[in-house]
C-alpha cells in the first residue's frame, strides 16, 4: 500500500507488484498436477512449467511445494451439498448422501491425492483440514439446524457421533480415488439411521443402487 510522507508524493512499495492472475493460475495448475501425478509426482519445476512462470516467481509466493498445495486446496475447498430447506433431517441426509454417490469431482481428486501423505508435511494436513474437514463440519451444523427446525433436535452426544460417522464415510469416499459412481454399503446406512433417528425409520437413498442390494 502506498504511503504519503509529509510534504511529498505517495511513496510506492518496493519490489515488483504481485501478479494475482499468475497466483490463481499456479493454484489451478497445482490441482491439475495433483490429479494427474499425485503428491509424489508434484514438484516446483512441474508447477512452474505448466504455469509458464519462473521458479523464482513461485518462491516469492510460497516456500515449499507443500505450501502451494495448502494454498490451492484452501482456495478450492470441496463442495458439501446439504439441502438446508429439507423438512426433515432424514431428507437432508438423503440429499447429502446422494451427492456422495456421484463420481469424485476434480477438487476431491486433488484432495484425495494427498491423503496418504499427511504425516509427511504439516502443510498437507492443514490443507485437508481447511478444504475437507471444515466443509464437512459445516455440513453437520446444517443437519443439526434442520433437526432443530423439524422439532427433533439432536443431543450433543448423537451430534458428535453423526459428525464422526460422516467424516469417516467421506474419507472412505476420497480413499476410493474413483471417477466412477460411489455406492454406500447398507450397514453404513443403518448406522446413520440409528444415529439420526434412533432406529425408528430407515434413511432413504435415492439416485443409485446400493451395493449388495
Amino acid at each position: 500500500m502506498a504511503t504519503t510522507p509529509r510534504g511529498g508524493a505517495p511513496r510506492r512499495p518496493r519490489g515488483r507488484p504481485r501478479d494475482d492472475a499468475l497466483t490463481a493460475r499456479a493454484l489451478s495448475v497445482t490441482l491439475d498436477l495433483l490429479v494427474e501425478r499425485g503428491w509424489a509426482g508434484l514438484g516446483v519445476e512441474a508447477i512452474a512449467g505448466r504455469t509458464r512462470a519462473g521458479k523464482a516467481a513461485l518462491y516469492r509466493r510460497w516456500n515449499t511445494v507443500g505450501e502451494v498445495v495448502r494454498a490451492a486446496l484452501t482456495a478450492h475447498p470441496i463442495a458439501v451439498v446439504v439441502p438446508a430447506d429439507a423438512p426433515t433431517v432424514a431428507e437432508a441426509l438423503d440429499g447429502l448422501l446422494e451427492s456422495w454417490q456421484q463420481p469424485l469431482t476434480h477438487r476431491e481428486l486433488a484432495a484425495a491425492a494427498v491423503l496418504g501423505s499427511l504425516h509427511t508435511d504439516p502443510d498437507l494436513a492443514a490443507a485437508v483440514q481447511a478444504a475437507v474437514e471444515e466443509p464437512l463440519s459445516r455440513a453437520v451444523a446444517v443437519l443439526a439446524d434442520v433437526a432443530r427446525r423439524s422439532g427433533r433436535p439432536l443431543e450433543p452426544a448423537r451430534l458428535r457421533l453423526l459428525s464422526t460417522v460422516l467424516h469417516a464415510l467421506y474419507r472412505q469416499r476420497l480413499a476410493s480415488g474413483s471417477g466412477r459412481r460411489h455406492h454406500h454399503p447398507p450397514d453404513v446406512l443403518g448406522v446413520l439411521s440409528t444415529v439420526l433417528l434412533g432406529g425408528d425409520a430407515p434413511v432413504p437413498i435415492t439416485g443409485g443402487t446400493v451395493a449388495g442390494a
